[in-house]
């Protein structure tokens, strides 16, 4: 089973979220942030909308604001992420949440690593935190969990 518990209308959030990646992908962030805080606004009200896409919206959301270098309003949407997702038992998601709200920081975008996990942000290219071909290793990124993990203790 996927994320989305709900199978009917789980093509229809996918693609939702898609439609705003696609956007980010384009460079058409502004147009993204609107995608994705136009259907949390449309769904808020819905009846039966699951959690978990909630959950990835705002997870979307932080990503777009992050990219943005909107560092407030992307810890924000991750903090809300980690909520729903923790709400429903998705560590997974929980800790992924939490490595980017560690690393939705301006002292850490101006470092080299951050310089480079903002330039994946924004293009989608590079490599992942942790995997071959990046300077960022599983220490830096348990470091930058753990920042999240108090960042998000903060709010």
């Amino acid at each position: 089973m996927g994320l989305f518990s709900n199978q009917g209308q789980t093509r229809e959030y996918q693609m939702i979220i898609k439609k705003g990646q696609r956007q980010k992908r384009n460079g058409n962030f502004q147009k993204a942030i609107l995608i994705y805080k136009e259907a949390l606004e449309k769904y808020q009200s819905e009846p039966g909308t699951p959690s978990e896409f909630f959950a990835a919206l705002w997870k979307s959301l932080g990503k777009a604001y992050a990219s943005q270098m909107q560092f407030d309003l992307g810890r924000h949407a991750y903090i809300k992420a980690i909520e729903l997702y923790d709400r429903n038992s998705h560590q997974q998601q929980v800790m992924t949440c939490l490595f980017h709200l560690g690393c939705c920081r301006s002292e850490f975008i101006s470092t080299k690593l951050g310089a480079d996990y903002h330039h994946g942000l924004r293009t989608g290219e590079g490599p992942q935190p942790g995997m071959p071909g990046s300077e960022m290793t599983q220490q830096d990124v348990i470091d930058l969990m753990n920042k999240g993990n108090e960042l998000y203790r903060q709010s």
